[in-house]
């Protein structure tokens, strides 16, 4: 609507009017239409890069890797979910991750095992050791998935074969939970959106 007026005053301005006039007015009618124009660009430099969902999460009753109940920080909080043993996903994952946390060392950065019969809390502190300042988390079977069930993550352990969730999940400071997709994390976009909170 307000384009639409601004096309149309400068059309009628080219009729009627000579060069110099015509650079007037139309720096005329942008200051004029300023003030609408300011927050349409505001709201499109702030939009998020991730889906915006309804989930609120305020706490992941999981234990670290030192045998404590892990408290959710004042600050953007990436999780995924994976296995210590994970032969492709979950290493490149980790990377996207520890490449985050290097862009922005204040954020939280968790790994939520989906194999916690499998994942000793000794494997696990060798993947934080492989990845300084990750922190992995695990629980009972039940504890996992009721949290997988939380985000609509999904895990399934059949024999050796494991299969999961492989979304990026980024949980604001209020709680609310943001989804990026694995097969396209773009690594200053998701630090962007981080900076948002």
């Amino acid at each position: 609507m307000i384009f639409d007026t601004i096309f149309r005053l400068t059309l009628h301005m080219e009729n009627e009017m000579k060069p110099k006039k015509i650079i007037t007015a139309i720096l005329f009618t942008l200051v004029l239409f300023f003030p609408f124009l300011l927050p349409l660009v505001f709201q499109w430099s702030n939009s998020l890069y991730g889906k915006e969902t309804n989930i609120v999460i305020h706490k992941i009753p999981l234990h670290t890797t030192g045998n404590n109940f892990y408290n959710l920080k004042n600050q953007p909080t990436l999780l995924f979910f994976g296995y210590a043993s994970c032969p492709v996903i979950c290493p490149k994952a980790l990377s996207i991750l520890f490449n985050i946390k290097q862009k922005n060392p204040q954020s939280e950065i968790l790994f939520v095992t989906v194999d916690p019969e499998q994942d000793s809390r000794e494997t696990l502190q060798k993947l934080e050791q492989q990845f300084p300042g990750l922190v992995a988390l695990r629980g009972t079977p039940g504890q996992t998935r009721d949290l997988l069930s939380s985000l609509n993550g999904f895990s399934s352990n059949v024999g050796d074969k494991v299969t999961h969730s492989t979304h990026i999940y980024m949980i604001t400071p209020q709680g609310k939970v943001i989804i990026y997709p694995y097969s396209s994390p773009d690594v200053v976009k998701i630090t962007k959106d981080m900076k948002l909170f």
